[in-house]
């Protein structure tokens, strides 16, 4: 086993704030949203945009890149 400490931890929404600053668009399904608590107003970040099941997979297609966070 290594001594390696970790120094630092990932920040969801600094992550995603980079995204959106950035002019991406970032979405976020209606099941997990719900699943995590976060299905009321004001629980998303400004820009983030709700997609219902399997919307996102479903545009997959149509775009360069896609990222999952």
């Amino acid at each position: 086993m290594s001594n390696r400490t970790v120094d630092t931890l990932s920040d969801p929404k600094a992550d995603v704030r980079r995204l959106l600053d950035t002019g991406m668009r970032v979405y976020a399904e209606e099941p997990g949203l719900v699943a995590y608590g976060l299905d009321g107003d004001g629980a998303l970040l400004d820009g983030v945009l709700r997609m219902p099941e399997g919307g996102a997979a479903a545009r997959w297609g149509d775009r360069r890149m896609v990222c999952c966070l």
